[in-house]
């Protein structure tokens, strides 16, 4: 990974209470001996982790890691927790639900996807056209198209996924190793590769 990207922006969305799977801070969950927080600390310096969910036990485990607290975790979604993040820093960023671990490199803008079958990349394509992909929960995004959502949200659509309200985001499709643990039987399938 280059200099500059070490060094931009890194937001994990990790407010949620892991409804799925009991109740558990899935950023923090061990999958060959590290946490998927800590997976992305050895790649980036600056990160912001949004929290809510259970926030005083994760605190203890941030050592240093910058946080903003979704105090609305219960009744918001993802939206809502990007957005709090992007009033604090507005700048180029990279952003990844707190359940999704990417072994690839990010360098490229744009909505990450994914489809088995073969490679394809068309920078014409937007997250909704692209039926056909997986969206893997993570994306690289400029200041201007920050600028751009933070514009876009309303308190209407601070249930909604955040990948929603970007608009015109070309999709980068990936061949690169990721998990999202959503279950335990995602926990299982990403502790054993």
């Amino acid at each position: 990974m280059n200099n500059s990207l070490k060094e931009t922006q890194l937001i994990i969305l990790a407010a949620g209470d892991g409804g799925r799977m009991g109740g558990v801070n899935k950023c923090l969950l061990q999958i060959q001996g590290k946490s998927i927080l800590d997976y992305y600390r050895d790649k980036f310096q600056n990160i912001v982790l949004v929290i809510g969910y259970n926030h005083q036990e994760l605190i203890k485990h941030l050592n240093g890691t910058a946080y903003v607290i979704n105090t609305e975790w219960e009744s918001t979604n993802s939206a809502y927790s990007l957005k709090l993040a992007l009033e604090r820093n507005s700048g180029d960023s990279i952003i990844v639900d707190g359940d999704t671990l990417f072994l690839g490199e990010i360098d490229r803008d744009g909505f990450y996807c994914c489809r088995p079958e073969y490679h394809f990349f068309s920078p014409q394509n937007t997250f909704e056209k692209c039926s056909a992909l997986q969206f893997i929960g993570i994306a690289r995004t400029s200041e201007a198209e920050n600028l751009r959502y933070l514009k876009d949200f309303s308190e209407k659509n601070a249930n909604n996924y955040w990948c929603e309200i970007y608009k015109d985001i070309k999709i980068v499709e990936t061949k690169d190793k990721w998990f999202e643990i959503d279950t335990w039987g995602d926990y299982k399938i990403a502790v054993q590769e």
